[in-house]
């Protein structure tokens, strides 16, 4: 990438699963778009952050479905490396984009900083510290990546670049929701743990955009330091479902500028496969605007031993007998949320001929609420007769599930049983 005649021979190359942009095309790092209060949405965010603290992460799809950003293609970075490609005359820069691989001393960075104390922005989950592989990691409400890279530097000697120093850094990208706020929190931190050679006065600012289905509120990353600290920035998204009904799949991503003093900067975004976040005004009933991590399955679970034993043990028998919804069946029950064919389902299971003992009422599984029912599922359905409190309060207790969880029309879920 050409940057014109300059008579400062330094530049920073950056090693990460990261892309090229123009230094001039960059927004401050200290943005703010709508007027917002920040304290609010701060708040309410980090209230909804132990929604989901019993959830078991899972590694984010690597490809989401919809329409994508496509993530810019590295810049010849096979062949830019470090005294080992041609430069053409004196003055012209280049940044090498590239993974850098996992090593176990990452891994152990990566852990030791879990017990740093860091300010301004929300702490990691206990969990993200136990991913250390590049990937995106997710729960319904949360989703982390750790991601380790390279800052090397180098001057311009008689046409070959010529190393004089490195940083080895981890960054730390942290999104969290909230399944009852049109607003969700981007953070990003780098900490460097190993360096060597001349990394003086090396500072990381940066800025985050929105490229699909949302708006950036604020965003706030000003230079600083990431050597003998954590370097930290926050953004705050809002969704573009407002309008009832409304289904927005957003795409943030965090732009990074890299300096040192008598350097030209060098300039790249976090790139990769960016989890989907959901944003959605899609519940039917009374609700508000929410936003998930779209990727994840939650799972909603009814005891053996708990408040609805019967339709528990309906549930159970059901799906060992082959029917969809359990973990083991690797086949999610997926919502139905049109009250025709809900209605129809249950009509389907549970008619009204059949007889009705005192103090029971007729269960169906899969539920009529989802695709798999018995009018509008291929799989076969079960029928039941328990004890019609547990039933309807069963029934109340998946609607619940529903609304916390953000279960809209066709979204999968699990359905598990506990002893």
């Amino acid at each position: 990438m050409k940057h014109g005649t300059v008579s400062v021979l330094a530049t920073l190359v950056v090693s990460a699963t990261i892309s090229v942009f123009p230094a001039s095309a960059a927004p401050s790092s200290e943005q703010s778009f709508e007027t917002v209060d920040l304290t609010t949405v701060k708040a309410e965010l980090a209230n909804h952050r132990d929604v989901d603290r019993f959830s078991q992460p899972v590694r984010a799809q690597a490809v989401a479905p919809g329409t994508r950003r496509a993530k810019d293609a590295s810049d010849n970075c096979d062949a830019v490396r470090v005294g080992q490609s041609a430069l053409g005359p004196d003055g012209q820069l280049k940044l090498c984009v590239q993974s850098t691989p996992i090593t176990p001393e990452a891994e152990r960075a990566a852990r030791e900083r879990r017990s740093m104390t860091t300010q301004a922005v929300q702490p990691l989950p206990s969990w993200c510290y136990e991913h250390v592989d590049g990937s995106w990691w997710i729960t319904r409400t949360q989703g982390c990546q750790i991601s380790p890279f390279t800052v090397t530097i180098v001057r311009i000697v008689n046409g070959v670049y010529v190393w004089v120093g490195e940083m080895k850094m981890n960054r730390y990208e942290y999104v969290y929701t909230s399944a009852t706020l049109n607003t969700y929190g981007h953070q990003v931190e780098f900490g460097t743990w190993a360096q060597s050679g001349d990394t003086a006065g090396v500072t990381v600012s940066g800025y985050n955009i929105c490229s699909e289905g949302c708006t950036v509120l604020n965003s706030s990353f000003p230079a600083q330091s990431p050597i003998g600290r954590i370097a930290q920035g926050e953004a705050y998204i809002n969704g573009d479902a407002t309008a009832r009904g409304s289904v927005a799949y957003t795409d943030t991503s965090w732009y990074f500028t890299f300096a040192k003093p008598g350097a030209v900067p060098g300039v790249a975004d976090g790139g990769g496969s960016f989890p989907w976040t959901r944003c959605d005004h899609a519940l039917p009933g009374p609700s508000v605007a929410g936003c998930v991590m779209g990727d994840f399955t939650p799972t909603m679970s009814y005891s053996l031993s708990g408040s609805y034993p019967e339709l528990a043990t309906h549930i159970r028998d059901a799906q060992a007998a082959g029917l969809p919804g359990g973990l083991a069946s690797n086949r999610p029950l997926n919502r139905l949320t049109d009250p025709t064919l809900v209605d129809k389902n249950r009509a389907v299971a549970c008619p009204a001929s059949l007889p009705r003992p005192p103090g029971q009422s007729c269960d169906e599984y899969p539920m009529a609420s989802t695709h798999q029912g018995a009018a509008t599922g291929v799989n076969g359905y079960s029928w039941r007769m328990i004890n019609e409190n547990q039933n309807s309060s069963g029934g109340v207790a998946l609607n619940d599930f529903f609304r916390a969880q953000r279960i809209i029309e066709w979204d999968g879920f699990w359905m598990v049983i506990t002893p």
